[in-house]
């Protein structure tokens, strides 16, 4: 992993920003329609 100053750390942080408001999303999504899932799958 990158262990620097500047753009690329902060450019990681940015993505993980917008993937952790998307991951919210999704998992709210995903436990909408989980019941449709056999139970192995889950």
């Amino acid at each position: 992993s990158y262990h620097g100053k500047g753009k690329p750390r902060s450019l990681v942080s940015l993505c993980l920003g917008v993937l952790g408001q998307n991951l919210e999303d999704i998992l709210n999504d995903i436990c909408e329609i989980a019941p449709i899932f056999p139970p192995d799958i889950k």
